[in-house]
């Protein structure tokens, strides 16, 4: 199977799934959403899988969303911004619901969306020194579309600190607030991915998908049901006069209006 924007190792039992545009620090366009649903795709109907290792080429993990596409995206109409937004939520929970262990690895940094993409893996490893953020609300935005993806790994005081603010936290943190499974320094991220990687091989494969299964349902997550109130949630902000602003300020390089006013 070939892709412009990522690389997937179709052979043997562990497959691993690599997002491919380092020169855009991994952001995702649409095209890349679309090969990423596909690719997962291709990879539930294969019996042949045991787990899955979502990583990226280049310095960062994923810096959420493409900077040309959100510069057009506020030019789009209403019905234009739902559509993107429901296929946005269809990627991660693509990833979400494959029938096997996902284990995503970030070797560096990932802002907004690009965390969407680990939280929806069952687990997330983090080399030490990368950091992170929800920057979308100092853009006049909401990171609506991962909101549950994030919610189900980590608890929603801390959730609500991070996302209100926008502001960075470190890998220890994460790993504190059980977004991450376990932070290493870099020079030893793969032997623990291998460790990880092990241990999940040595569980049943049935039970591992019924585990996903049953354990979704003990903690009510089903996301799908949200899909439509999230898309509507954030395709409003981006029309919104703040998101305008938000965006607006960001590409030139300004404050935005709503910015505190230095003295």
């Amino acid at each position: 199977m070939g892709f412009a924007h990522l690389k997937l190792d179709a052979t043997g039992p562990v497959r691993v799934l690599t997002l491919n545009r380092p020169q855009s620090k991994n952001a995702f366009t649409p095209e890349m959403l679309a090969e990423l649903r596909s690719a997962c795709s291709a990879l539930a109907a294969d019996g042949a899988v045991r787990v899955l290792v979502l990583r990226a080429e280049g310095d960062h993990f994923c810096s959420g969303a493409d900077l040309g596409w959100m510069k057009a995206s506020a030019a789009l109409s209403r019905e234009e911004n739902l559509r993107e937004a429901r296929e946005l939520f269809d990627t991660f929970f693509a990833l979400h619901a494959l029938p096997f262990p996902t284990l995503a690895v970030a070797h560096g940094p990932a802002y907004g969306g690009g965390l969407g993409l680990l939280a929806a893996c069952d687990l997330a490893l983090a080399a030490e020194e990368a950091a992170f953020a929800f920057t979308e609300v100092r853009l006049g935005l909401a990171p609506a579309v991962i909101a549950p993806f994030i919610l189900k790994r980590s608890p929603a005081a801390w959730v609500r600190d991070v996302m209100l603010s926008g502001r960075r936290f470190t890998a220890r943190e994460g790993e504190a607030q059980e977004f991450f499974q376990g932070v290493i320094p870099a020079i030893g991220l793969e032997e623990a991915v291998g460790v990880t990687v092990g241990s999940l091989l040595k569980g049943s494969p049935a039970a591992q998908r019924k585990i996903k299964e049953l354990l979704d349902a003990a903690v009510g997550f089903g996301p799908e049901r949200l899909k439509d109130y999230l898309a509507d949630a954030i395709a409003g902000l981006r029309a919104s006069e703040e998101g305008q602003e938000g965006l607006a300020a960001f590409f030139e390089k300004r404050a935005p209006s709503w910015h505190p006013k230095s003295s």
